[in-house]
Formats: structure tokens, C-alpha cells, sequence
């Protein structure tokens, strides 16, 4: 929804045109705080290999969108999640058959969505505990990606996400385990996490009431203030390299207050550091460094 994605994505277009196939990019998303687009791409795959049960979860799933999930009684996500594992049942016992008229992909896909779909509805059953559940679930999906990538020859995936997603040590306030703690556990030394921090940052967030409006927010630390000397606005530091340098290597295993800003935000939250910096040891969280002198907000489209 920003102009920024739109790019970036119109990129990866334009450079698959001329890419050999194995050389090609691919997109996905990994959350799943949404249901339109999986129950789609689900229904879609069920009236290509068996029309009547697709005609039955139609109608099953009929009540539940986007714009309705929230308005869902504890007793309807009771019976959404059973109708979704009455249908990852299907899937399971239906496998071969289903592949057959289609493609092993796509019926892997369609699980997918399936998978999809039961997390946003436990999401909903837990709410008490729907940060630490949305990350186990960040984490598991990207790994989904990440085999099926694999079977296509492709050894590398590229995750964009939030420091609070991304860091390795679950520094949060919130106090829930992160996806980016959850994939080191998982892959070790092959995840390699690069996080972001800036000095002046002008950002657009909503204010509480729904409503856009841009903040400027100027933050210092000891890692981004040894590197003030740099001319360029945004540069990349490899802490690997960094370490070499004693004096360095001193400031990244040393814990501080580094960037941490969401996408709700308030006036007053300029008032204490607390509410816009996570206190971490940046050595221990991330692998590198992106920091950016002067941050400019994103242009959000219609």
C-alpha cells in the first residue's frame, strides 16, 4: 500500500522478464492477520479438483472475510475451526488424488492457505496470547517458503520485516518470543539477521484514530553515533567486520536503546524513549546493520 512496494514490486517484474528460470524472484507473504486472499486461493483449488466439496466449503466459509472476522462469536470461530480442519483433513486423506488433477505445487499452495486460514482463526481463540502465537506462526510459514524454494534450486529467501520480528533475542517490551529468535534456533549460523536504526527519522504512522500524520523523531546511540563521520545517508554495517575494530566490537556487545518503531503512534510517545527504542545488545540480535542519517516516510497509495 505504499508507493515504495508498488516499486519494488514492479522491479521484480520487470527483472523476471529477461531472468533465466532459475534465476527468477519470487513473492510471498509469510502472516496470516488476514483471510480473503487464502480463502480464495483455497476455494479456487477445490473447484479445479473436486467441485461439489468446493461447493460445500463455499458455504461453510461463506460468513468469514476480511470485514466480518472481527464481528465472529467465540462460539463461530469454534465451528470456523473445526470446518478448517475438516478441510486440512480433506486435503491430508485426498492427497494424491487431488495432486493428480493438479500439481504437486499447487496442492501444496492450497494446504498453505488452509494452514493459513486455522492460524488467523487461533489468533482470534487466543487472543491473550496473540503475539507469541503470530511469531511461532511468522516463523513456521517462512520455513514453509523457504523448503518449498528449495525444491526449486533456490538456497537463499530474503525476509522484509519489523526489528521486533527480525531481532534474534526477543529484546521486545511486549515480552513475546520472536519469529527472528524462533528461525536462529532453527537454522543457527543460516539465518542472518539485518536490522535497522536511524538518527532522524520522519515516518507516517496513524495517530489513534485511523488518521495518517507524519513524525519526526531524532535518536542517538553509542553504534549509530560512532559511524557520524559517514557522508552517506543510509549504509550498511557488517558486524562481523565491525568486530575486528576493539573499539567497535566494545560498542556492539554493549547493550542500548536502539529503533523500534510500529505503525501505530502517538504525539506523546516523543516523550520517552522507551516507547520508540527496544533496549538490546546489537551483536547479540542482529548479524548487520542498515542505519539511515535522515529517514523520509513512505508514500502511502489509495
Amino acid at each position: 500500500q505504499t508507493e515504495q512496494m508498488v516499486d519494488f514490486v514492479q522491479w521484480m517484474h520487470d527483472y523476471n522478464l529477461t531472468a533465466k528460470e532459475e534465476d527468477k524472484i519470487y513473492f510471498y507473504g509469510n502472516d496470516m492477520q488476514r483471510y480473503d486472499d487464502s480463502k480464495k486461493g483455497l476455494l479456487d483449488y477445490y473447484a479445479d479438483v473436486d467441485a461439489e466439496t468446493a461447493k460445500q466449503y463455499t458455504a461453510q466459509l461463506e460468513h468469514v472475510s476480511n470485514k466480518t472476522m472481527r464481528d465472529l462469536s467465540n462460539s463461530q470461530l469454534v465451528e470456523l475451526d473445526k470446518t478448517i480442519d475438516a478441510i486440512i483433513k480433506d486435503l491430508q486423506s485426498n492427497k494424491e488424488a487431488y495432486e493428480k488433477k493438479s500439481s504437486k505445487d499447487a496442492f501444496s499452495f492450497a494446504a498453505q492457505y488452509a494452514q493459513i486460514l486455522k492460524q488467523r482463526t487461533q489468533l482470534f481463540l487466543n487472543d491473550g496470547n496473540y503475539m507469541n502465537l503470530r511469531d511461532e506462526y511468522l516463523a513456521k510459514n517462512l520455513q514453509w517458503i523457504v523448503d518449498l524454494e528449495a525444491t526449486k534450486g533456490h538456497d537463499k529467501v530474503l525476509m522484509s520485516g519489523h526489528n521486533g520480528h527480525i531481532d534474534k533475542t526477543s529484546a521486545t517490551m511486549a515480552g513475546y518470543k520472536s519469529m527472528g529468535q524462533y528461525l536462529n534456533e532453527h537454522y543457527k549460523d543460516q539465518y542472518f539477521a539485518i536490522g535497522t536504526d536511524f538518527v532522524t527519522n520522519t515516518f507516517q504512522a496513524p495517530n489513534g484514530s485511523g488518521e495518517r500524520k507524519e513524525y519526526t523523531i531524532e535518536h542517538h546511540n553509542a553504534l549509530v553515533d560512532a559511524f557520524s563521520d559517514i557522508h552517506d545517508n543510509i549504509f550498511y554495517v557488517d558486524f562481523e567486520n565491525a568486530s575486528q575494530s576493539e573499539e567497535l566490537s566494545n560498542i556492539l556487545t554493549k547493550e542500548q536503546r536502539m529503533g523500534n518503531i510500529g505503525d501505530d503512534f502517538r504525539p506523546w510517545y516523543k516523550l520517552t524513549k522507551m516507547l520508540y527504542t527496544i533496549k538490546m545488545t546489537p551483536a547479540d540480535a542482529y548479524d548487520g546493520l542498515i542505519i539511515v542519517q535522515e529517514a523520509t516516510p513512505t508514500k502511502v497509495t489509495d
